[in-house]
């Protein structure tokens, strides 16, 4: 559509860890926190907690980033939902967070640190809905969340979460199929160099300028790559365990049982948006909304019709506090 608008698809299957506060430096500004606080994550590590506090709140919002990317890049939506009465919280997630390469170990070491966050979540404000507000990989971080809580995938270790503790899921442009030409040599060998070379340099094109639209976001985050906020290299065991996830998550997603919302951008140069939709179809509950932006790059919450983009997310959620109220 040439005015940006979303289609709704036919398809419309419509132990508590306490924040440790510090001083806010100079990135708090950038991203208009209201709080930038520490979480102690699975690996004994504390990371960055940025949260957007509502003054008179009707739910919380987990907010569960993309690749490369980081938790201050939730301001946008977080000031819009923080107006309507919504906390964000959003964590640096494993790998990232003020450095230049990601890298990982392991895939289920973003859901233990998921894990421990929805805890903390529950355990400060026990009164409120959750819902997890995902983008890219982090859509592929949240579907591996909402299936091993609900026991249609094997959990590695135990998740203190229940599936009662998450309301409802709204995935942004899910990296649950990859989009991203990849040689196909290294793709084979990914399984091996990940285990003799995990913290190798993968070759990654630059995907800065066809992310959004705006152009004000867009040179944020060329400044957030320049200030080390934003990383713009991976490491092979990185992309490796990503290829992982989805290759598991496709083996597994037509069990999901959960309220789920998808918003696919029709220009999205990372996500495979045929292969999503086909996965959709497959999911066999009928509380699954998928959204359609013919015109949006991948990242649809901050893209110049993202107005629009909120409301389609406010109405779902509008529908279902209704119906819990």
């Amino acid at each position: 559509m040439s005015d940006g608008a979303g289609t709704v698809s036919p398809l419309h299957w419509l132990h508590y860890t306490g924040c440790i506060h510090h001083t806010a430096g100079p990135m708090s500004h950038r991203f208009q926190q209201d709080t930038i606080e520490t979480l102690r994550c699975a690996d004994g590590v504390d990371r960055a907690l940025h949260c957007w506090l509502a003054e008179a709140p009707v739910g919380v919002m987990i907010g569960v980033h993309g690749g490369l990317a980081h938790a201050g890049d939730f301001v946008t939506p977080a000031l819009h939902f923080k107006s309507r009465g919504w906390h964000t919280v959003s964590l640096d997630q494993r790998g990232h967070g003020v450095q230049k390469r990601v890298h990982i170990d392991r895939f289920d070491d973003f859901i233990a640190d998921l894990d421990i966050l929805v805890q903390q979540v529950k355990g400060r404000w026990p009164e409120l809905p959750v819902y997890l507000l995902a983008h890219s990989m982090g859509g592929l971080i949240a579907a591996h969340f909402g299936l091993r809580l609900s026991g249609s995938m094997d959990a590695t270790g135990s998740l203190t979460s229940k599936a009662s503790d998450i309301q409802g899921y709204i995935l942004s442009s899910p990296y649950w199929a990859n989009a991203i030409a990849v040689n196909p040599l290294i793709r084979k060998l990914s399984g091996v160099l990940s285990r003799l070379t995990p913290t190798l340099k993968a070759p990654l094109e630059d995907f800065t300028d066809v992310l959004t639209h705006d152009a004000s976001i867009t040179q944020r985050h060329r400044d957030d790559a320049r200030d080390a906020i934003r990383a713009s290299e991976v490491t092979i065991r990185f992309g490796a365990e990503l290829l992982a996830a989805q290759a598991a998550l496709a083996a597994h997603i037509d069990r999901w049982d959960q309220p789920l919302y998808v918003m696919l951008a029709g220009q999205d140069k990372l996500a495979d948006n045929q292969q999503l939709k086909r996965t959709l179809e497959s999911i066999s509950s009928d509380d699954v909304t998928l959204v359609e932006y013919a015109d949006n790059y991948h990242e649809n919450l901050n893209e110049l019709n993202r107005e629009k983009v909120y409301s389609g997310i406010e109405r779902w959620l509008a529908e279902r506090l209704t119906r819990a109220g």
